[in-house]
């Protein structure tokens, strides 16, 4: 018996003096320097996703080794069990470590350009609406709704409710709005806050992480 192409042994469907027929197979081969990466991406980030992204990759077990690949397919339906797309990445190149059927961590790199931005921890989810709480001048600061995009590297992009040199309370946000809610007032004085400026600048890339 002549295989239709080389590789190794994935798989064996036979043993040695068993009947067969016509068209049963009895291996598969697979080439283990020919893979690649299949992750679930969810729904409402699968439109940040295009063809020939950026994507890094790593073992669970070995975060510090990184893999670098790129998009090369998104399926046309969506999984109505999980909610997600499958997306294909073609990695650059393999390691030995790296065995079919493996899970990885992968982030997909969407570059956003130059964006206002403020600290993660200046964003404060109350249940109902993000606020961050801005410098009014005086020690006063002063709660301030706001949109924002989805976090990267410790920041979120702004979409509306702050301007560009505004300060707002980088850390000690949440005691102050603890102190916001016994007083119900819409801003508080609280002298341990942090501040640093809602800038501009170029932004590192957005991650979509998918397990």
């Amino acid at each position: 018996i002549v295989a239709p192409q080389s590789g190794t042994v994935t798989r064996q469907h036979g043993v040695q003096g068993e009947y067969v027929k016509t068209g049963q197979p009895l291996f598969e081969i697979g080439n283990p320097h020919r893979v690649w990466i299949q992750a679930a991406v969810y729904e409402q980030d699968i439109s940040s996703v295009k063809l020939g992204q950026h994507a890094v990759f790593s073992l669970p077990g070995d975060p510090s080794q990184r893999y670098e690949g790129k998009v090369t397919f998104i399926a046309p339906v969506l999984d109505e069990a999980t909610r997600s797309v499958k997306v294909r990445i073609q990695p650059k190149s393999i390691s030995s470590s790296i065995k079919p059927g493996m899970y990885v961590d992968v982030d997909i790199h969407q570059p956003v350009g130059e964006v206002l931005a403020v600290p993660r921890d200046a964003v404060i989810d109350t249940g109902e609406e993000l606020i961050v709480y801005v410098d009014a001048g005086d020690g006063m600061f002063i709660a301030r709704k706001v949109e924002v995009g989805p976090s990267a590297d410790g920041y979120y992009p702004v979409i509306s409710g702050l301007a560009e040199g505004e300060k707002v309370v980088a850390r000690g946000g949440f005691l102050i709005d603890s102190e916001t809610r016994i007083t119900g007032g819409s801003s508080a004085l609280y002298g341990g806050a942090s501040e640093v400026d809602a800038g501009g600048g170029e932004a590192p890339p957005a991650h979509i992480h998918q397990h």
